[in-house]
């Protein structure tokens, strides 16, 4: 049995002798591809990889490098004084908030031009929350029904004149009385002043030529001198509340300003 297995072991040592006698030129270079693969898959494939990362990277940071060169010269190019002006229009033209003073400012205004007497008047304020009916934020213009006393012409010229007052509004209603009072229904218009979230990455927004030109007019509407006539003085205002509702910043602003006509 030993024989036997002594025997075996003799036959596969010389069949292995064999074999690497006769392929030992093959041997080392077989073994160089080998070691030249391995190093080639687990040393220069994820090399490769690294520099085209590293290339990816560096052409994003020169477009940001150029986003800020661009966002730097804008801005430098600002001209801070224009720039208050242009705020100053935007935040007159939509308010940020229900601008009451402004709006009885553009009443005044816009009968003392027509000629026309200003009477009784009711606000409707809306939903004070600041919410819609799906719980999302949203900012309900201030709805204002007004009587006029005057001619229809007149009442056409107070119209006409309204829409380069300042804040914004829009008339939906005109209805004749048979006591030669007209009634209107009048919008005014504000809006919040938007998250500003700078990213320096990220290309500075600029006003296009039709925006600029929106502006424009906006300043020379509001900076247009309009004489105001004591016959057009504002009355007491009769203020329309939803219910149930306490605001206890709105009523005193209203009767101020009343007081102040």
């Amino acid at each position: 049995m030993t024989s036997a297995s002594n025997q075996k072991t003799s036959i596969n040592q010389l069949l292995f002798r064999n074999l690497y006698y006769r392929y030992q030129r093959f041997v080392t270079p077989g073994i160089t591809i080998g070691v030249c693969l391995l190093l080639f898959w687990f040393v220069v494939i994820p090399q490769m990889q690294n520099w085209f990362a590293i290339r990816d990277e560096l052409g994003v940071d020169q477009q940001n490098l150029q986003i800020m060169h661009q966002n730097l010269s804008l801005i430098t190019s600002f001209d801070n004084a224009k720039l208050d002006t242009t705020l100053h229009v935007a935040t007159d033209a939509l308010p940020t908030e229900k601008d009451f003073a402004g709006i009885l400012s553009s009443l005044q205004n816009a009968a003392a031009v027509a000629g026309i007497s200003l009477g009784d008047y009711s606000f409707q304020l809306g939903d004070l929350s600041g919410l819609n009916a799906q719980g999302q934020a949203a900012q309900t213009p201030v709805q204002l029904t007004l009587n006029l006393k005057g001619s229809l012409d007149n009442t056409r010229a107070f119209i006409t004149q309204l829409k380069s007052q300042l804040p914004l509004s829009d008339v939906t209603s005109v209805s004749l009385s048979s006591n030669s009072s007209v009634t209107v229904t009048i919008i005014f218009y504000y809006a919040a002043v938007p998250k500003i979230s700078f990213k320096d990455t990220v290309l500075l927004p600029i006003l296009s030529t039709a925006d600029k030109k929106v502006l424009e007019d906006l300043s020379l509407g509001s900076t247009e001198d309009t004489p105001i006539s004591s016959a057009s003085a504002v009355p007491s205002p009769t203020v329309v509340l939803p219910s149930p509702t306490n605001i206890p910043t709105v009523l005193p602003t209203l009767s101020a300003t009343s007081s102040a006509q």
